[in-house]
């Protein structure tokens, strides 16, 4: 079954599922209506006949109401969550780039490639990975695509994501277990420090101090109302009303701590209870489930613990409810010791918690993306000299029925591939399939390859140049600014891969042509590796082919009846055609004879 064809199974197995679940949440719509009429009528209709008779059946009406209500908020509740897995599946279908965010938050033009590669952003690769719904989920998926994993690291994360990959009513629930909407988004490690500052300690005297007035402040109403006198209920209001001023600094610290994360908290309680519940046998999988069940501290539990307090927290906000809790109950002091308790027990977990979820989301995210394009490979790592092996490699953003695949080595130290060819003939491109797949092999994903054998290197790139006039910088400038990054790497001896596009191409042909030959010459001398594009010819020195220190390589354009004509084949040596005059005369543009 292909995935368009499981996707597609999903989305009518859920679509009958919801018909079911809206024709019962109309019959409990219905039933609601009954139970409530039949105890105002059941109790007046059965009042003559007997006292006690009209009080059961109206006991028993109202009971029927509350069974009634629970039943149809659940089947509400199933419906929803039912749509939103059809949204999924359908979102998997056709693709809504609104569903999951894109990244745009994490873009950086310092970063050594993930501008020039489209890591972030709308149409880029972590729109097509992602389908996290935490915020640490999001950061830490754009962390695995910013920065390649140590080489145990993506041995661990490729055994786990090929096993999710198979998981697919899992992977769902945890996909569509929290929020899709950025401004839902917490973090959480942030929360889990201020509740460690935060001053919750309290003597041990203030929880049996609270229950002592509790009972006072009830005593004091009943007293009231029997001696129809309010003066005891007064004293006990004025008594708690002041016990309550001398925490309230410490109430308000604490719930300003929780409220910032009580929406998430419910999400990743759900979350937590997915994972816990599911058995895997990946050694990462495993290691991620046993840290969510520390002893008796189970994160579903410990998060579903704090979300009740953030809720009951959230009763002061109610003038109605929250001073009638206070007065009578110190509501608010209650959860300030029930904030502290927790603490105590679980805050060095939280941590941990919302760490193992968040792999969890990036681990789904990356098998979501293995089950959709099965064709795919999982990588091999090579730790011996500079190796670059790629068979049927294309790029994971252009369609499937559009990409041009291809095929390239580049073996050993010192090394410079160089791509020659016209505009437009896909030297670029290719650039860009050969550094993502490197930044998806590298955090554990399967590529867009049939094979693909590479060393642990981090792409270092200069292709999409913009100048800035907020820094006063000119295109030349910045593209000045990128290469030096790029040799600084190259003479640290760093293990990277330069993917450079046209270098220099602000400057007269002269210095561009010096300049990339120099650049050329210092990826040799230092022992790194590079890919280089450019219409330079001239750049493929002859001598520097011959001892293998350049391995050049061109896109080629066709023309027929002044037709130019694309293949995007990768093809040994050196461009052998100027195909930019037809080019110009097909855009119009008149050439002098």
């Amino acid at each position: 079954m292909t995935p368009s064809q499981a996707y597609q199974k999903r989305v009518q197995e859920l679509t009958a599922e919801q018909k079911i679940l809206n024709r019962i949440a109309l019959r409990l719509t219905w039933l609601r209506l009954l139970f409530i009429v039949a105890a105002p009528v059941s109790f007046f209709t059965l009042m003559g006949l007997s006292h006690t008779l009209a009080f059961v059946a109206a006991a028993v009406s109202v009971a029927a109401f509350i069974m009634v209500v629970v039943r149809h908020v659940k089947a509400q509740d199933e419906a929803y969550r039912t749509q939103r897995l059809i949204d999924l599946n359908q979102f998997e279908l056709e693709g809504k780039p609104s569903l999951f965010s894109n990244g745009a938050e994490y873009q950086s033009a310092n970063h050594p490639y993930t501008s020039d590669l489209d890591i972030f952003g709308a149409a880029s690769i972590y729109a097509l990975v992602n389908r996290c719904t935490t915020q640490p989920g999001n950061n830490l998926l754009a962390e695995w695509l910013s920065n390649p994993a140590l080489a145990d690291d993506i041995s661990l994360r490729q055994d786990a994501v090929k096993e999710l990959s198979t998981q697919l009513q899992f992977r769902q629930s945890i996909q569509t277990a929290g929020s899709h909407k950025d401004d839902n988004h917490v973090q959480f490690h942030e929360v889990s420090e201020l509740i460690a500052k935060q001053n919750l300690h309290h003597p041990k005297w203030l929880p049996a101090a609270v229950t002592m007035l509790s009972i006072l402040a009830t005593t004091a109403l009943v007293a009231s109302i029997v001696l129809a006198n309010s003066a005891p209920l007064l004293v006990a209001a004025m008594i708690n009303i002041a016990f309550y001023y001398r925490w309230k600094q410490r109430i308000e610290e604490g719930h300003k701590t929780v409220s910032k994360i009580a929406e998430g908290l419910n999400h990743l309680s759900t979350l937590s209870s997915h994972i816990q519940g599911q058995t895997f046998s990946a050694p990462l999988l495993v290691n991620l489930q046993n840290s969510l069940s520390n002893g008796d501290s189970s994160a579903s539990k410990g998060i579903k613990k704090l979300s009740i307090i953030a809720s009951r927290f959230d009763y002061r906000l109610n003038i109605y409810i929250g001073l009638p809790l206070n007065i009578f109950l110190l509501w608010d002091i209650r959860q300030l010791v029930a904030l502290s308790n927790w603490a105590k027990t679980n805050n060095a977990n939280l941590k941990q918690w919302v760490s193992a979820i968040a792999q969890f989301e990036s681990l789904s995210s990356l098998a979501t993306l293995a089950f959709n394009n099965p064709s795919w490979c999982y990588p091999a790592q090579c730790s011996s000299s500079f190796e670059l092996q790629a068979q049927y490699m294309g790029h994971p953003l252009i369609p499937s029925q559009n990409r041009i695949c291809n095929n390239m080595q580049l073996s050993g130290n010192g090394k410079v591939m160089l791509i020659t060819g016209s505009n437009m003939a896909g030297k670029s491109t290719f650039l860009r399939t050969i550094g993502v797949n490197l930044v998806l092999a590298q955090c554990g994903a399967p590529v867009c390859a049939q094979r693909l054998v590479h060393s642990p290197v981090t792409p270092y790139t200069s292709m999409r140049i913009a100048d800035s006039l907020g820094e006063n910088t000119s295109t030349f400038y910045a593209e000045l600014k990128r290469l030096r990054a790029v040799l600084e790497a190259v003479k640290e001896k760093k293990p990277i891969i330069a993917l450079l596009d046209e270098v220099l191409r602000g400057t007269n042909s002269s210095d561009r042509h010096k300049g990339a030959k120099a650049i050329i010459n210092q990826i040799i001398k230092h022992n790194s590796v590079g890919v280089i594009a450019s219409h330079d010819l001239e750049l493929a020195n002859p001598e520097q082919i011959a001892a293998k220190t350049i391995n050049a390589y061109y896109f080629d354009v066709k023309i027929n009846a002044d037709e130019l004509y694309f293949d995007y084949t990768l093809t040994p040596g050196v461009n052998p055609s100027l195909n930019a005059a037809v080019l110009m005369k097909k855009m119009g543009i008149e050439m002098d004879a």
